[in-house]
């Protein structure tokens, strides 16, 4: 689960959170961006999407430049719970009653294949990461429970269990002592151990990573991206960042996306 440590900031009456994730491992710097450069591929984002994807096209023998506005995997990244999960905030019922089963499949097939990949990643580049598959548990949140929601759980396990996956209702679930559902094979491991080793691998060869250099200016006819007053010149971008999801797409374009976007804040107590 996610930990944090209190630092004192100086004499600043203020307490500053440090997440273990980030504490417990350096990362090396990564220069700026200070001239002109050239790549078969842009990536903005240097959290766990961006550096994966830089990563995977450079071994597909692409040149990447992979940008961050601030430090890599220090945002998103460097607070998470680093529990890999394919069940989704959204219950596997609704899915299936919004989309259909098909689609509902889908969503939680991509959730899994992604912790299949990291998994792949971690043997190959022989990672220490703390990599381990572990169960993962849906449970209600207090004993006054109804029969209402003990079908519900018992629903979803059964559905689950009918697109394929690994799913068990539990009358009682470890350390609660509460009714839930069980999802095999899920995982966990040390987010910055395991993209350090990634992220090291990308430059070299007409590759770049760049820190402290945010994407300020696209040019959708030249093909380009303003980035420390300096010119990224690209044949295609991922966006791998939150909000705004811009590139090469209008603002209008842009913004009419992000209003059907909906915002929630999820969280975690170890």
């Amino acid at each position: 689960m996610h930990t944090a440590k209190w630092r004192a900031c100086g004499e600043q009456s203020k307490m500053e959170k440090i997440p273990y994730w980030v504490d417990s491992v350096l990362i090396k710097p990564f220069p700026r961006l200070q001239k002109n450069v050239r790549v078969d591929l842009l990536v903005v984002g240097a959290g766990i999407t961006g550096i994966t994807a830089a990563y995977l096209l450079k071994k597909a023998r692409l040149s990447v430049a992979l940008i961050e506005r601030e430090r890599v995997a220090s945002i998103d990244t460097g607070h998470t719970t680093a529990h890999l999960t394919y069940v989704t905030d959204v219950e596997l019922q609704e899915l299936a009653r919004n989309f259909g089963n098909d689609h509902a499949q889908a969503a939680w097939d991509a959730g899994a294949a992604a912790i299949d990949e990291i998994e792949s990643i971690v043997r190959a580049e022989a990672i220490d990461c703390e990599f381990t598959r572990v169960p993962a548990y849906v449970y209600l949140c207090n004993k006054n429970f109804s029969q209402k929601e003990i079908s519900s759980l018992k629903k979803e396990a059964a559905l689950a269990t009918t697109l394929g996956f690994d799913a068990a209702y539990l009358k009682s679930a470890p350390y609660f002592d509460l009714p839930a559902v069980r999802f095999a094979n899920q995982g966990k491991f040390h987010p910055r151990k395991y993209l350090r080793s990634l992220v090291e691998k990308i430059p070299g060869n007409g590759s770049y990573v760049f820190e402290k250099s945010a994407a300020t200016e696209f040019d959708a006819k030249k093909r380009r991206a303003k980035v420390n007053r300096n010119w990224i010149g690209f044949d295609r971008v991922v966006m791998a960042t939150n909000n705004p999801l811009v590139g090469l797409a209008s603002v209008t374009s842009a913004t009419l996306l992000q209003t059907k976007l909906s915002l929630y804040t999820s969280y975690a107590v170890g």
